[in-house]
């Protein structure tokens, strides 16, 4: 869900208990079933949002990474679990982005969502709410990485970075369970 309530669409949230449950259950039965010897894990994180090919006008770098943000209730009660009102937060956000999608966006409205403003957006707490889902996604992806090489298997994926945590929730802790890294990229 982005912070007006609109689920996402063709993507999993990872917040959610059984959502969790079913990464794993999936993971285990393509072991079990196909017994690979190399896995290439690239959905075990939050996507960046998909542009409507038909728009009126330019959704905003801000914009389109406030949207990202994953608010479904699973996400929400991580946050909450880790000390934050997490509703308070989404609905602070929903006040942010409304104004600046129903504009044309100014010069202010331009500036990159770069790693100083994911940090400081929000006075904190917009890192201190992606903080607690990366805790729960890379958690998530460390378990799936356990089964895998339980099975013998060998994880292939591009390495995590500070940079591409603050936009996909896996944290650089996941970079030793990598057995051969890609090249190309972050996760």
């Amino acid at each position: 869900h982005d912070a007006f309530g609109t689920p996402h669409r063709m993507r999993l949230s990872l917040g959610p208990t059984d959502v969790q449950e079913y990464m794993l259950a999936l993971t285990s039965e393509v072991l079990e079933r196909f017994k690979p010897s190399i896995l290439l894990i690239e959905s075990l994180k939050r996507r960046s949002m998909a542009v409507p090919p038909k728009n009126r006008a330019q959704m905003t770098a801000r914009c389109q990474a406030l949207l990202t943000v994953c608010f479904n209730p699973g996400s929400v009660q991580i946050a909450n679990d880790a000390g934050m009102d997490a509703e308070a937060f989404r609905t602070e956000v929903v006040d942010w982005l409304r104004p600046r999608l129903a504009r044309r966006a100014t010069p202010e409205d331009e500036l990159p969502a770069d790693d100083e403003w994911m940090v400081s957006a929000f006075d904190g707490r917009l890192k201190q709410y992606l903080d607690a889902q990366r805790r729960s996604t890379t958690d998530l992806w460390l378990r799936v990485a356990d089964l895998i090489h339980q099975s013998g298997a060998k994880i292939h994926t591009p390495l995590a970075t500070e940079t591409s945590a603050l936009r996909d929730d896996v944290d650089p802790a996941v970079n030793a369970q990598i057995d051969r890294a890609l090249a190309g990229g972050q996760l």
